[in-house]
């Protein structure tokens, strides 16, 4: 997660325009790079928009090219004009922590701005995925997680705050056909969230000050796990939002 947050070549940006006082947001768009470090990597369609733009081969490219539709049937007559870049969040690790009954307390804080947070449990229990849930009848799929709701004081907007379970998980097994088959028995990593697919749900939750009621789900395993090791995981814009104009 740390190298993936510092790596400069992995620039992830939603870009829109502003035409005429309107924002047209991307359709579709295509890219490439340039890494310096492993200049033998580098293809000939990077070479030639290095050439192309008269850029220092020396230092590392992230080129992407954006399409805008027009927003009326025709084009317009362009008066004025700018572009707005934002950047994804990145995943910035949290404390771990490790909790076995609803009531118990886990203080943390963010590793940047250092402000302190208090985790309430108020649900903590296992449970098993309905084998009917998979739709592949090829393979066995791990089914027994532990799911927990809780509540954070102070609360965190809805995305910038997740927990994942540390744990990779079971791998879902190939159905044997031929008991002289071989097979797998590795672990692959596997994490699910009440309600959402990869953050928690936020739902209203007794009174302002309580905050909102959260829910995970921790990996799936075929056989019942007694202790899971959660990983608090915020969420956070590397860079603020920045526009440009052209006209």
């Amino acid at each position: 997660m740390q190298i993936e947050a510092e790596n400069p070549m992995a620039i992830n940006i939603i870009p829109e325009i502003i035409l005429n006082d309107k924002t047209i947001s991307c359709s579709h768009g295509c890219g490439l790079s340039w890494n310096p470090c492993f200049s033998e990597l580098n293809g000939i369609e990077s070479e030639g928009v290095l050439k192309q733009y008269k850029l220092d081969p020396a230092s590392g490219w992230v080129i992407w090219r954006s399409a805008f539709p027009w927003s009326t049937t025709r084009r317009p007559q362009i008066s004025t004009l700018s572009v707005t870049i934002k950047h994804d969040p990145i995943e910035i690790s949290g404390s771990h922590f490790s909790v076995s009954t609803p009531g118990e307390c886990i203080d943390f804080s963010h590793p940047i701005t250092n402000c302190s947070y208090t985790l309430t449990v108020q649900e903590y229990e296992q449970q098993e995925i309905p084998t009917n849930r998979f739709i592949n009848n090829s393979y066995d799929f791990p089914t027994h997680c532990i799911t927990m709701s809780y509540t954070l004081s102070p609360d965190l907007t809805d995305g910038s705050f997740s927990i994942r379970d540390c744990n990779n998980g079971d791998r879902p097994r190939k159905k044997l056909t031929n008991p002289m088959e071989p097979h797998s028995s590795a672990d692959c990593f596997a994490f699910g969230v009440i309600g959402g697919a990869d953050r928690a749900t936020a739902i209203a939750f007794g009174g302002k000050e309580q905050g909102k009621l959260r829910a995970a789900c921790s990996a799936l395993h075929f056989n019942p796990v007694d202790t899971v090791e959660w990983q608090i995981i915020f969420h956070e814009k590397p860079y603020a939002d920045r526009t440009v104009t052209i006209i």
